[in-house]
C-alpha cells in the first residue's frame, strides 16, 4: 500500500511538470520573398519566473533536424530575426523574420526555463524559412526559345531597316529642299542684277539720244532758213 502511494506521488509530480511546461506550435514556417517580413506567435505555458529565448540555424537545409547540429547564426543565411529575448510574465512571444538570400533555411528557437538548483529545461520550436528571389523581367525579345527568338530578332531587324530607310528619305528631301532654296535665291539675285544692267543701259541710251536729236533738229532749222 505504501509502495503504491509513493508511485502515484511521483506520477503526479511528473504530470504537473508536463502540464506546467509546454508551448505551441512546435514549428514555425515562413514563406517569404526577399526582404519581406513575416511574423508568427509562439504560446508558452510555464511556471518559470523567467524564460530566455535565442535562435540557432543549420548550415544547410540537408542537415538533420537536431538541435546539437544547429550552430550557425541567422546572419549566416542573410536572415534578420526579431523577438523578445527574455520572457518574465509573458505567455506569448512574437517571432518576426526577414531574409535577403533566396533558399530554404532551417533553424530552431530555443526557450530556456530557469529552475531551482542546477536543472534547466530547454524547449525548442523548429523554424523553416523559404525565401523566394525576386523575378527578373527580361526585355530582350531574343531571350526566348530558339524559334521565337529568331522570329523576334528578324522582326526587330526589319523594323530597324525600315527606320533607316525613312531617315534616308527624310535626309534626301531636306537636301532637295535646301538645293531648291539655293537655286531660287540665285535666280532672284541674277534677276536683280540683270534688271539693274538693263536699266543702266536704257539710261545711257537716253543721254546719248538727246544730243543727237538736238543736232539733227538744228541742222533741219538751218536748212529751212537758207531756202
Amino acid at each position: 500500500m505504501k509502495t503504491n502511494f509513493i508511485f502515484l506521488f511521483f506520477i503526479l509530480i511528473l504530470v504537473n511538470g508536463v502540464i506546467a511546461t509546454g508551448f505551441s506550435p512546435t514549428k514555425l514556417v515562413y514563406e517569404l520573398k526577399e526582404n519581406e517580413e513575416g511574423c508568427k506567435t509562439v504560446t508558452v505555458n510555464s511556471e518559470s519566473e523567467k524564460i530566455t529565448v535565442l535562435d540557432k540555424w543549420a548550415e544547410n537545409k540537408d542537415m538533420e533536424w537536431k538541435v546539437s547540429l544547429f550552430e550557425e547564426e541567422s546572419s549566416y543565411h542573410g536572415i534578420s530575426i526579431d523577438y523578445q529575448e527574455e520572457l518574465i510574465s509573458e505567455d506569448k512571444v512574437e517571432v518576426c523574420l526577414e531574409g535577403s538570400k533566396s533558399g530554404e533555411h532551417h533553424g530552431v528557437l530555443l526557450l530556456r526555463e530557469e529552475q531551482e538548483g542546477n536543472s534547466v529545461v530547454q524547449m525548442g520550436v523548429w523554424l523553416k524559412a523559404t525565401i523566394e528571389g525576386k523575378e527578373v523581367v527580361e526585355s530582350n525579345p531574343s531571350s526566348g526559345s530558339s524559334g521565337g527568338g529568331s522570329s523576334g530578332g528578324s522582326s526587330y531587324t526589319e523594323v530597324e531597316e525600315e527606320s533607316k530607310e525613312e531617315v534616308k528619305v527624310e535626309e534626301k528631301q531636306v537636301v532637295e529642299n535646301i538645293q531648291e532654296s539655293i537655286d531660287e535665291n540665285i535666280n532672284e539675285e541674277e534677276n536683280k542684277i540683270t534688271g539693274k544692267v538693263v536699266k543702266e543701259n536704257k539710261t545711257n541710251f537716253a543721254w546719248f539720244a538727246i544730243p543727237v536729236a538736238l543736232v539733227i533738229l538744228t541742222v533741219i532749222i538751218i536748212l529751212i532758213k537758207k531756202k
